[in-house]
């Protein structure tokens, strides 16, 4: 009766193909999103970090400063990529799910060419458009045009970040995307504290004001060099496994012939609600920002450089904290 019972204890115990493999993806995605999770909290840790150091070069005025500067730029930069690595991540997903490996290039090859058009759309965008948006009193104060020059660029490469971040987590890599958002907020936190204090002393002869606008300018020049080396980070990833992906390739009997249009289009049906939404959502922070100048210089009348420490306060240190 045991002897009867062992064979069918042992075929119970083994998992078919399809329940291995499920079970490989499973744990497979459990351990990115840990990943990801572990590297989300270190980047928290050293921006916070990295605020603080900041926040007590620049003083009141030029946080304030940076953040009016700030809020246009970090709305130009979700625009232009708004749903894009998402929609690169997942279409890659399905492609490697179905061993089209050429599917996969194909789309990572269309949606870099998207975001090459849009970040170099919104980086000249912001940067022409600092003067009219000083002038339409959506950046409440002309100091702030510096941050929004040094920003500008930033918006061109943070898009081919983003694009190849998608791409690889669709590979279900979520190490290098970890590994480039710590060293992103690592340099972006050592060139920020030392451009800012750098600006500050530079100017040490000129009045509290220019400090601020030019201590503000250099904190600024921390958000794209941290980009940059993330980007230049995963590039070399990507150049590391392209001839594996070669061979895949090669071998690759899966394909299924589509048109770049066909590829394009499902990018754009993915993308669309998702922009739609950012814009609205990111929109609130330059009306506020607007609203609040506007009562406390012209009902409160209080000058600029108060407006500017104040606002500097609420967005460079509370919201901060909340965040």
């Amino acid at each position: 009766m045991q002897a009867a019972q062992q064979p069918q204890e042992a075929q119970g115990s083994n998992k078919s193909p399809d329940e291995g493999k499920k079970s490989s993806k499973g744990e497979s995605f459990l351990k990115g999103t840990f990943i990801l999770t572990i590297a989300g909290f270190v980047v928290k840790v050293i921006g916070s970090l990295n605020w603080i150091f900041v926040s007590r070069i620049l003083g009141g005025e030029g946080i304030g400063l940076y953040q009016m500067a700030f809020p246009i730029y970090f709305f130009a930069m979700t625009v232009s990529q708004a749903g894009v690595p998402v929609a690169i991540s997942i279409i890659t997903a399905e492609r490697v799910a179905l061993k089209d490996i050429y599917g996969a290039k194909r789309v990572f090859r269309i949606s870099m060419g998207l975001m090459l058009v849009t970040g170099l759309l919104f980086s000249v965008l912001t940067y022409f458009a600092a003067d009219w948006l000083i002038e339409w009193h959506f950046i409440r104060d002309a100091r702030a045009y510096l941050s929004m020059v040094v920003l500008a660029p930033t918006v061109f490469f943070v898009t081919l970040l983003a694009a190849s971040r998608g791409y690889l987590q669709g590979w279900q890599r979520m190490t290098p995307t970890a590994v480039s958002q710590i060293v992103e907020q690592m340099l972006h936190a050592v060139v920020s504290i030392g451009a800012a204090y750098f600006f500050v002393n530079l100017m040490e002869m000129e009045s509290d004001t220019t400090r601020a606008i030019y201590g503000a300018a250099g904190s600024a020049i921390g958000i794209g060099a941290g980009v940059v080396i993330a980007l230049l980070f995963m590039s070399g990833i990507y150049m590391l496994n392209r001839k594996g992906v070669k061979k895949r390739i090669r071998r690759d009997k899966a394909h299924q012939p589509e048109s770049y249009k066909s590829i394009f289009l499902v990018i754009i049906g993915m993308v669309t609600p998702i922009l739609l939404s950012t814009c609205i959502y990111n929109s609130c922070t330059p009306l506020n920002q607007t609203i609040y100048a506007k009562i406390l210089s012209q009902v409160k009348g209080f000058s600029g450089a108060e407006i500017a420490k104040m606002y500097g306060i609420f967005a460079g240190k509370a919201v901060v904290i909340a965040n």
